[in-house]
């Protein structure tokens, strides 16, 4: 291979990272923002959908009322997909020095980010006609309370939060470690890992006051600030 074929290779690398970069910097920046978006719909939602699981409460409100909560879980897909984008360009900042830890840390993330997308697809596709059908069919509420967990893949979020919190604390690490953006960034994207896992502990341990004070200062606060933080910082260093 010549001279000027390694000069093209790398070019075409070069742009192929660029492009990589402005797509996922601002995927990043728009998952961060539909964090902040779930938080605004979760707290209009009626109280009895704010827990969500599977109660008489709840698929009597949705029935009655599902335009938020749909809202919600089209946020929620939507963003999902965003991720798509968004990990490997957050990923390709600390893949040089770690790669095959980072590249499985992502391959998590992307399992995580899956199953939440199809939890909320499923959701979207099925919980009307479930809802309508607790609420038109007394005799059958308690078979569809019973099997509520089926229609999930990932029930209790070991995937769509513990996974991809082990990605964001991975990547968190690294950047602190190498130095590679501001420590508070490194240190906020530790508290997001926190933050998700003890969102599981919540699923877990059916605590409502952990769920809800994990999922609020992950997807109010420093979930949305990682995310939206380091998708600027992708799109600048493409425009250097």
């Amino acid at each position: 291979m010549t001279t000027v074929d390694h000069r093209e290779r790398a070019a075409l690398v070069h742009r192929a990272d660029d492009s990589l970069g402005r797509l996922g910097g601002t995927c990043a920046i728009a998952l961060g923002l539909s964090y902040i978006l779930l938080a605004v719909v979760h707290v209009l939602l009626p109280e009895e959908q704010q827990g969500g699981g599977a109660s008489p409460q709840f698929f009597l409100s949705f029935a009655r009322a599902p335009q938020l909560l749909m809202l919600q879980y089209a946020v929620a897909a939507l963003g999902a997909g965003l991720a798509f984008a968004a990990v490997p360009a957050i990923s390709g900042l600390v893949r040089r020095s770690h790669e095959e830890l980072v590249r499985w840390m992502a391959t998590l993330a992307y399992i995580g980010f899956g199953a939440v997308l199809l939890d909320s697809v499923r959701f979207l596709a099925f919980e009307p006609a479930r809802a309508a059908l607790f609420a038109a069919e007394p005799p059958l509420r308690a078979a569809i309370l019973a099997n509520d967990s089926l229609l999930y893949l990932d029930a209790q979020g070991w995937f769509g939060f513990g996974g991809v919190g082990l990605w964001i604390l991975a990547v968190s690490l690294l950047l602190l470690r190498d130095r590679l953006v501001s420590r508070i960034l490194a240190y906020v994207g530790l508290c997001v890992a926190l933050a998700y896992w003890l969102v599981v502990v919540g699923f877990v341990l059916q605590s409502d006051l952990i769920f809800q004070i994990a999922a609020g200062a992950g997807g109010i606060v420093v979930g949305p600030l990682w995310y939206t933080w380091l998708g600027l910082i992708l799109r600048k260093r493409v425009r250097r």
